[in-house]
């Protein structure tokens, strides 16, 4: 999924200290549904040059939401 910025902005996150420019039209992907294993994606945005700052999970642990950021 993608979000698409309707205008140019800048939304800032102060729990990260992070802020992000967007331009007007300008997409921002949102989520990826896919199987992954948590090892094998944790190597990978590693290897990417991300980390993973927080995983989310359900009590099976069938579905993760995750926040990755540049390492």
């Amino acid at each position: 999924m993608r979000l698409r910025s309707r205008s140019r902005q800048t939304v800032r996150f102060p729990s990260l200290d992070l802020s992000v420019d967007f331009a007007a039209g300008e997409e921002l992907r949102t989520e990826i549904s896919v199987k992954f294993r948590r090892t094998f994606l944790t190597r990978e945005l590693v290897r990417a040059g991300f980390a993973v700052r927080q995983w989310w999970t359900d009590r099976q642990q069938r579905f993760a939401l995750l926040l990755v950021v540049p390492d």
